[in-house]
């Protein structure tokens, strides 16, 4: 018996500095980075200019591959899927916790499959109508159901529908330049880039917070070193001053949660958007 503790405690020995050398050696060729939507979205722009940053942090390159289809699922499915060795990185947003609700053969399982590593940034959905109808407060919009998308920008200024929630990012200089009115922002609290905008729970509507998020994961089995070492290098990333900058003008927010913290917040939300699915009936189209 003894000699079968003093083996295990050479075992042991030997495998405390190799998982310590793991992290200090990593990463020691590219890195992917999986973005499942299409390039010039609001979460490709947003990975590029934190990924950017971060390779230097690095000191390896991240190659982005957008891989599309199914509304994100297809791409998040090749990442949850790859090898847990820190060379994958997916780049998801707040789309990866309504998924499950309404796709009933996902090959994955989000909180299973996945590890949270690093929050990027939230940005509120921004409540527009074109400024020609004269209405500047929530309380004077009268709704009226559209499809959304990118197209709803031109549809909203030329008045062929009353309004759109859309993200900041994409609307802002339309807002500035005075072809889009603003009325209230879906944020828990009022959007750096719109101060003067209030949010919808200042209005008055109760829990109607709900910001667009962006985060990084890895596959479930990736080591703990690695994943604490790319938040650590995340973070440092993201507060280099031409990061904030870019950021700032895309209209997305910092928001500092640990990969625990992370984690949470995601397993909080699957629940939640569950919920809200089956009480409204939402499919997939």
């Amino acid at each position: 018996m003894k000699r079968i503790c003093l083996t295990l405690l050479a075992i042991l020995a030997l495998a405390v500095p190799s998982t310590q050398a793991g992290a200090q050696s990593w990463p020691t060729r590219p890195i992917r980075a999986i973005v499942p939507y299409t390039a010039g979205s609001g979460t490709d722009v947003t990975a590029r200019v934190i990924l950017n940053q971060l390779s230097s942090e690095l000191g390896q390159s991240i190659v982005v591959e957008n891989r599309v289809g199914a509304e994100g699922t297809i791409g998040t499915a090749a990442a949850a899927k790859s090898d847990p060795d820190g060379y994958t990185i997916l780049v998801q947003s707040s789309a990866l916790t309504i998924a499950p609700s309404i796709y009933q053969n996902l090959t994955y399982d989000t909180a299973r499959d996945l590890t949270a590593v690093a929050l990027l940034g939230v940005s509120p959905n921004v409540l527009i109508i074109s400024s020609a109808r004269g209405i500047r407060t929530i309380h004077e919009l009268v709704y009226a159901p559209f499809k959304g998308g990118s197209e709803a920008i031109t549809e909203v200024m030329t008045g062929r529908v009353d309004f759109a929630f859309l993200p900041i990012g994409i609307v802002l200089s339309h807002i500035r330049e005075g072809k889009l009115t603003a009325l209230a922002v879906n944020g828990s609290k009022r959007a750096s880039a719109l101060p003067d905008v209030p949010t919808t729970l200042e209005a008055g509507f109760t829990d109607s917070d709900y910001p667009i998020w962006w985060a990084t994961f890895v596959p479930a089995k990736t080591p703990r070193d690695i994943v604490d070492k790319l938040y650590r290098e995340t973070l440092k990333a993201m507060e280099a001053p031409n990061v904030q900058e870019k950021l700032a003008t895309m209209g997305v927010d910092p928001l500092v949660l640990t990969p625990a913290e992370l984690d949470a917040h995601i397993k909080k939300e699957l629940s939640t958007n569950a919920a809200l699915v089956k009480a409204t009936g939402v499919k997939a189209n």
